[in-house]
């Protein structure tokens, strides 16, 4: 055999391979525009940009082609799949067969579980890039940057609006214009701050825990978690501001303990004091006395916010004792109080409302899944990746404990950012990947 005749196949492969190159980039695109989308888009979407759901079922599609390129599924993320998939099936459960059983609408079901299939995607995704880590490193790359954009026009809004009055007007009547007047808080509080949130906010939270997976970028990651903690501040929500404060006490005591060492402490002093002065300057500059007021605010039950929400529990009870077991399926509602005309099943005291929803049974089961989450990770990739679980770990702590007071998990804003994060953990614990040819 000659030395051309034996270099053809692998001349031919990598034509084909060079020729397939353009075909992945378009394929990729959409999954990444459906999640810039989703970070700069708000719940329902921009008024200018294409239909999120166009997006959605495009990146339903292309991941579906990538997935039967790749072919066969690795044994390495099976294990990822079917837990995603289990919990896929069971919310499903939850949205057709126990709202059936009780005589429930299964149209308003089904419109409350609609964020939850997001997952599908995220099913592909795995199952498209072996959990590889460049892919997530990408992933996590693509969050960084939208929710820096992000948090860069909520910190110019909120700064024009504090210092030029006469240019709240005109803010309102953009943003409401641009966002189709979805719910947002751009505005005034009763003790004058001026106010700038919506819902996306919380994707500046996730990337701000994201940011120490970035190697290298040493300023550059300092500018951005000065720019994030700015968008945090500005949104001036208490949850968002509380749940940061417990997921990075969950990274702190997860890196340290997982790492086995604990960081010199020239290095962790500095970082404390830096820390510590750009959180008081930022809000020194926002107005000490209104943050610090706001934030102890969030344990007053005579603050109204507070007073609402506890307000929700003895309806949701109520109709928890309906149906203690099973619950009432998704879709269900306390007749007697309903927060919002258009979405009656939406609640913001989440852990009472998904006990009503789904019983003991699937309460336990729906909150096991999160945590399962994190005990795998941890005891799989602990000691491999010391730093990414932690950060896993801190993020997932911040976006479940915001989610305790806001009904995030039933928009696609809520459920998108489950959906990264769950692809990280898949990424944590498939582990690295098999040498060339060991898995087929």
């Amino acid at each position: 055999m000659t030395a051309e005749t034996a270099t053809a196949p692998a001349v031919r492969a990598h034509g084909a391979a060079t020729r397939a190159q353009p075909l992945r980039r378009v394929l990729w695109f959409f999954p990444a525009a459906f999640v810039v989308e989703t970070i700069l888009g708000g719940p329902a979407g921009l008024r200018a940009a294409p239909s999120r759901y166009i997006l959605f079922f495009a990146t339903v599609l292309s991941l579906t082609l990538l997935a039967l390129r790749r072919g066969r599924v690795r044994p390495r993320v099976l294990r990822a799949l079917l837990a995603v998939l289990g919990f896929l099936a069971f919310n499903l459960a939850w949205a057709t067969a126990i709202p059936t059983v009780h005589g429930e609408d299964l149209f308003t079901a089904l419109a409350e579980i609609r964020a939850i299939l997001v997952l599908v995607p995220v099913v592909f995704f795995i199952a498209a890039t072996d959990a590889g880590d460049a892919p997530v490193r990408t992933m996590q790359r693509i969050v960084i940057g939208g929710a820096t954009v992000l948090a860069t026009l909520q910190v110019v809004i909120w700064a024009a609006g504090t210092l030029a009055p006469a240019a709240q007007l005109v803010i309102r009547f953009g943003l409401g214009w641009l966002y189709r007047y979805q719910s947002m808080y751009i505005g005034h509080m009763p003790d004058g701050f001026y106010r700038v949130f919506w819902i996306c906010t919380l994707w500046e939270m996730v990337a701000l825990f994201w940011l120490p997976s970035l190697r290298g970028e040493v300023r550059a990651r300092g500018l951005r978690a000065l720019i994030l903690s700015a968008g945090l501040l500005v949104s001036y929500s208490r949850g968002l501001w509380l749940a940061t404060g417990l997921g990075g006490i969950t990274f702190l005591v997860l890196r340290t303990r997982l790492a086995g060492t604990i960081p010199a402490p020239a290095r962790l002093v500095r970082r404390v004091v830096v820390g510590a002065a750009g959180i008081t300057a930022l809000a020194a500059a926002a107005g000490w006395d209104q943050v610090s007021i706001r934030l102890t605010s969030a344990f007053n039950s005579q603050d109204v916010s507070v007073s609402e929400r506890l307000r929700q529990l003895p309806y949701l009870l109520d109709l928890w004792d309906k149906s203690p077991i099973f619950g009432n399926g998704y879709g269900a509602y306390a007749v007697q109080h309903v927060r919002d005309v258009h979405a009656p099943f939406s609640y913001e005291y989440t852990p009472a409302a998904l006990l009503a929803k789904l019983g003991l049974i699937g309460s336990l089961v729906f909150w096991s899944f999160f945590i399962a989450l994190m005990a795998t990770a941890v005891a799989l990739a602990g000691r491999r990746q010391p730093l990414d679980t932690a950060v896993f770990a801190g993020a997932l702590v911040a976006v479940l404990a915001s989610s305790l007071t806001n009904p995030l998990m039933i928009n696609f804003v809520g459920m998108t950012i489950i959906g990264c994060l769950v692809i990280q953990w898949a990424s944590l614990v498939a582990g690295p990947p098999p040498a060339r040819g060991a898995d087929g």
